[in-house]
């Protein structure tokens, strides 16, 4: 009898955590135990993992390297703290519950886009340049864009590298937001060359 009690209970928790999981819930995660690949924790008393690669980028550990010990020594830092996090993946069938850190993030992230317009001129920091173009983080904000390399100079065969330098600040124009994604142009606040004065007989 205890163990069909059990059983009933095991499958009302299970069944509250899809309907979390269905409604995109935002739980708090008390983390208990770590290893070297994430947090260990229980929503209603079934046992789940945060992986390290669903950790929010406040949170993810930096190692140098990637040291797996130094890795484990960050993570142990999390053991006794809650963590905001919704469901990744539930499957009772398999015993595995699968928590996320990130989405929680994405979600502020697309708030907080919400905030801003296309046409808005913004400060925008360069983070990282790639061949296509430059990452950047919009106005003090965790928020981050992307400046194409069609959208950094309207010089013909500009350099990349000697136009954009990491870590400097520059001014750019929004020029769309699409899911928390945000694009900016730097070409469109270039100042256009005035036309000649046509000369009077």
């Amino acid at each position: 009898v205890e163990l069909a009690l059990k059983n009933i209970e095991q499958e009302k928790n299970w069944d509250q955590i899809k309907e979390f999981q269905l409604n995109n819930a935002t739980l708090n995660l008390l983390i208990t135990e770590v290893n070297a690949g994430g947090l260990m924790g229980k929503i209603n008393n079934i046992q789940g993992f945060l992986p390290v690669s669903q950790l929010s980028s406040e949170h993810y550990p930096k190692v140098e390297g990637g040291s797996k010990t130094k890795i484990l020594e960050k993570l142990k830092e999390f053991v006794g703290q809650e963590l905001k996090v919704k469901i990744l993946d539930a499957d009772p069938a398999a015993n595995k519950l699968i928590f996320s850190e990130k989405l929680v993030e994405a979600d502020q992230l697309k708030e907080l886009a919400k905030k801003y317009q296309i046409g808005e001129v913004v400060p925008v920091k360069i983070t990282k340049i790639v061949s296509f173009g430059a990452f950047v983080k919009i106005a003090d904000t965790p928020l981050d864009g992307l400046i194409h390399i069609s959208e950094i100079s309207s010089q013909p065969n500009f350099d990349l590298k000697k136009e954009l330098k990491e870590g400097e600040t520059k001014e750019a124009k929004i020029v769309s937001i699409e899911d928390g994604r945000i694009s900016l142009s730097l070409k469109a606040l270039e100042i256009p060359p005035s036309p000649p004065k046509e000369t009077q007989a």
